[in-house]
C-alpha cells in the first residue's frame, strides 16, 4: 500500500513541475525576454551626449548628469535585478521577493517577474506590457492562478510604470520617449508620457543633490484582487542613492497608494544591478 502511496505522490510531483515548466509565470517571462532580444537592433551603440538632452528642464539636465548617461550607450532596452519584501494586501505581512525585469524601448514592452516567499509559500507573479495587451498573473507555487488581471485598465496602469521605471531605473531612457515636460519650481517637473495610446502623468520631485526623491501620479488605476478598478494617487519615494551597475541612482525606494483614509505602503524594493543593451542573456 505504502508503494502506491508514495508512487502517486512522485506522479504529482512530475506533473507539478511539468505543469510549472509548461505554463508558469517564469517560463512565460523568460520565454518573451527571449522573443524580445531576437528583434534588438544589432551593432554599435550611438552614445549619449549632453547635446541628446539639452532641451530638456534643468532638473532633468541635472538628474541625468548626476545618474552618469554621459558617454553610455543609448538604452535600447534595459535589465534589472531587484530584491524587497512585499504586502499583498493591508492584512496581510510583509513577505520577502525578488524580481528580474526586462524593458525594450523599441517595442515599449516591459516584463516584470517577481517571486515570493509567503511564510514558506511560493508565490510567483508576471506583469506583461506591450503595445497590443497587459496583464498581471499571479500563482501559487507557480502553478494555482491567484489573479489574472488584463484589458485596457490595465495597460494604462502599466503605461505609468513603465514611465515611472524609467525615471528611477534607465533615466538615459528618457530622452527616446514621447514625454512634454513642464516646470512647477525649482523642485519639481511634471512629465507627460504619451505610450500604445494611453496618456499619463507623473510629478518627480528632486533633492537639494539634484536626484529624482519621488514620483507621483494620479493615472495608475489600481485593480483589486476581485478586478475592480479605482483612480488612487500613487508614489515611488526614494530614500537612498547609490551605485547600481555603471550608474549613480535612487537606490532604495518603496510604493504606496494614498488613499483617502490612509497611506498603504505593499513594496519596499532594493536595486541591486541595472545593465543597459547586454545581449548576454541569462537566466
Amino acid at each position: 500500500m505504502l508503494k502506491y502511496i508514495l508512487g502517486g505522490v512522485l506522479l504529482l510531483v512530475v506533473v507539478s513541475i511539468s505543469c510549472r515548466w509548461y505554463f508558469g509565470t517564469e517560463k512565460m517571462f523568460y520565454d518573451a525576454v527571449k522573443e524580445e532580444l531576437k528583434s534588438v537592433e544589432k551593432g554599435d551603440d550611438e552614445i549619449i551626449a549632453v547635446e541628446d538632452f539639452e532641451s530638456l528642464p534643468e532638473l532633468l539636465q541635472n538628474y541625468l548628469k548626476k545618474a552618469g548617461v554621459i558617454g553610455k550607450p543609448r538604452v535600447k532596452f534595459f535589465k534589472v535585478e531587484m530584491t524587497g519584501e512585499m504586502m499583498m494586501d493591508r492584512e496581510k505581512d510583509f513577505a520577502p521577493v525578488k524580481a528580474d525585469q526586462y524593458t525594450f524601448l523599441e517595442s515599449g514592452t516591459r516584463l516584470f517577474y517577481i517571486s515570493m516567499d509567503l511564510n514558506g509559500i511560493p508565490i510567483n507573479g508576471l506583469h506583461y506590457y506591450n503595445s497590443e495587451e497587459a496583464f498581471m498573473k499571479i500563482k501559487v507555487l507557480d502553478l494555482i492562478k491567484v489573479i489574472d488581471h488584463s484589458g485596457q485598465m490595465m495597460q494604462k496602469a502599466e503605461t505609468v510604470t513603465y514611465f515611472n521605471d524609467l525615471c528611477i531605473m534607465a533615466p538615459g531612457g528618457l530622452i527616446e520617449e514621447d514625454i512634454k515636460w513642464e516646470v512647477i519650481d525649482d523642485k519639481q517637473v511634471k512629465g507627460t508620457l504619451s505610450k500604445h495610446g494611453h496618456e499619463v502623468s507623473a510629478i518627480l520631485t528632486f533633492n537639494e543633490d539634484g536626484m529624482l526623491e519621488n514620483f507621483i501620479s494620479e493615472d495608475r488605476i489600481y485593480i483589486d484582487s476581485q478586478g475592480n478598478s479605482s483612480n488612487i494617487p500613487w508614489s515611488t519615494p526614494m530614500s537612498t542613492f547609490g551605485s547600481v551597475g555603471e550608474f549613480y541612482l535612487p537606490k532604495v525606494g518603496k510604493a504606496i497608494w494614498h488613499y483617502r483614509e490612509e497611506d498603504f505602503t505593499y513594496i519596499h524594493l532594493t536595486l541591486e544591478n541595472v545593465s543597459v543593451n547586454t545581449q548576454n542573456y541569462s537566466k
